[in-house]
């Protein structure tokens, strides 16, 4: 299984850094290229899967299981109102994380609305009245969960799915009737280095395209940048 498990790690970490390059070559700057990030087909040299190749022939080296603690850590870390939405989008690269996944409840620091607000708001949508409860988050806070989780600045991520931005309270604003709270179970994972692989699985099968990911993870000094995640099908989990 752990084989297996390093395996398609050393894969995925493979198309990570090859659509990395393939986006620092191109230079993308706006929304729209980030956009269409994620419908870039990312192939991989014959060198670079020779190398793989030779990586599991040579062993797994550096690689190491997680222990049950270990594992329970991250179930809670990914329990976590800023940190369970990044599992429910698929990418290779973080620029391609969907934030409208991740903010949809308000990632545990929407605000309450004032009357200004809500009529700032309706507004900026034109409409008399709203539909739904609405979610409201600040500027400052998205940046900072942005910044701690990926890495990156709103500038170089794609922010039209948070919500409607209304200038005049510097805040995102979003209508919705119920929560996309998922509770995930850390199954098992592999470290190497300050790396982490992870496999969840979700407690339901209330989102069932993200009942079963594989996430990569980077330690940081404030936390874990989210690297990539896909998703895993019945047949995968059986061939680990």
């Amino acid at each position: 299984m752990v084989k297996n498990f390093v395996k398609n790690w050393k894969k995925l970490i493979l198309v990570c850094m090859s659509s990395t390059l393939l986006l620092s070559g191109c230079g993308a700057t706006d929304n729209q290229e980030k956009k269409d990030d994620s419908q870039i087909k990312v192939e991989s040299s014959d060198a670079d899967k020779d190398k793989v190749d030779s990586q599991d022939e040579e062993g797994d080296e550096g690689f190491r299981e997680l222990t049950q603690d270990e594992l329970d850590e991250f179930t809670e870390f990914i329990h976590g109102w800023d940190a369970y939405g990044f599992l429910l989008s698929e990418y290779v690269n973080p620029v391609s994380v969907d934030l409208g996944e991740v903010f949809y409840s308000g990632a545990g620091v929407q605000k309450d609305m004032s009357n200004e607000d809500a009529d700032a708001y309706l507004a900026a949508i034109n409409e008399s009245e709203f539909q739904t409860d609405c979610i409201k988050v600040e500027k400052s806070d998205v940046e900072k969960i942005v910044k701690e989780r990926l890495g990156l600045s709103l500038d170089e991520v794609n922010v039209d799915n948070i919500g409607v931005y209304v200038p005049e309270f510097d805040s995102y604003y979003h209508e919705c009737g119920d929560t996309n709270y998922v509770k995930y179970t850390c199954v098992r994972g592999l470290v190497n280095g300050n790396v982490y692989t992870l496999d969840f699985k979700a407690d339901s099968d209330i989102y069932s395209s993200y009942s079963s990911v594989q996430t990569i993870l980077q330690k940081t000094d404030n936390g874990y940048m989210f690297i990539a995640n896909q998703c895993l099908s019945e047949s995968t989990e059986d061939a680990e």
